[in-house]
């Protein structure tokens, strides 16, 4: 079964991260984000607001869709059911 969105969101937030050769701490602090909460992402327990995600990608110097389009070469697809849905 496919992983949860926020799951993988958190897992191509980090690769990404990981990438630019930034540490967590340092990349939520360039981001302006607690370092928690930046923990919370990348463990796929929290759901960023599109701010959140706007603010990631200004730290990874990268556009919301160029960031989506990592998010699908990482493996998720919204076409799938990742069963969470309510319907």
């Amino acid at each position: 079964m496919l992983k949860p969105l926020s799951v993988q969101f958190g897992i191509t937030v980090r690769r990404l991260r990981q990438e630019k050769g930034f540490a967590q701490e340092e990349f939520a602090y360039h981001c302006g984000i607690n370092r928690t909460y930046m923990t919370d992402v990348e463990l796929g327990r929290r759901s960023p607001t599109i701010d959140i995600c706007r603010r990631i990608c200004r730290g990874l110097g990268i556009e919301l869709s160029a960031f989506f389009i990592a998010l699908e070469a990482d493996g998720y697809t919204a076409l799938q059911d990742d069963g969470t849905s309510s319907e």
